[in-house]
């Protein structure tokens, strides 16, 4: 049979031609990326509901409130894929919206503030630089005092109030 029930008939979506390639579909080219692309953002929405409580207008708004990028990277904006949503694997609380590698590296540093604090002071001063002029390694120790010495500027630079946005204040590693 060369036919279909759709052979002859208008797009069912926008009642228009369909054009050669679709004549024995239900759907005109135009309509059928259309559909796959809000069942995508239905699934989204869903997901976005059951997983993390919150809903595709919160995730919107947080892309908005990012200014449309990966919080990290500020490279990837989500267009060909979606950001994702981070959130506090202990408190449950949605942090923001990362990439795929910025949220994967963020796993790989199990939320510890030293790991981070160690990328800079690499970038900063690199091991091979230190050990050529004779300076001591960088320890653990160093790093989480350099942590604590930096960490009411940083909270007050972000929050002059002091508050923690709903984030508690658990004595969690550095």
């Amino acid at each position: 049979m060369t036919g279909s029930r759709y052979t002859g008939k208008p797009c069912a979506r926008c009642g228009g031609n369909k054009g050669p390639a679709y004549v024995n579909a239900k759907y005109c080219g135009h309509c059928k990326f259309a559909n796959k692309k809000d069942r995508s953002k239905a699934a989204h929405s869903k997901r976005l509901e059951k997983t993390y409580n919150i809903t595709r207008e919160d995730y919107d708004d947080c892309w908005t409130y990012q200014q449309g990028t990966c919080f990290f990277c500020r490279r990837s904006t989500g267009r060909t894929r979606r950001l994702s949503v981070d959130h506090d694997h202990l408190s449950e609380l949605v942090r923001g919206l990362l990439c795929r590698p910025c949220n994967n590296d963020l796993g790989h540093a199990r939320d510890q503030l030293v790991y981070y604090l160690r990328g800079i002071l690499y970038l900063m001063d690199p091991p091979f630089q230190r050990m050529k002029r004779g300076a001591p390694p960088v320890t653990d120790a160093m790093v989480i005092q350099i942590l604590e010495a930096i960490r009411p500027i940083l909270v007050g630079a972000l929050d002059p109030t002091g508050s923690t946005n709903g984030r508690s204040r658990r004595n969690r590693h550095p």
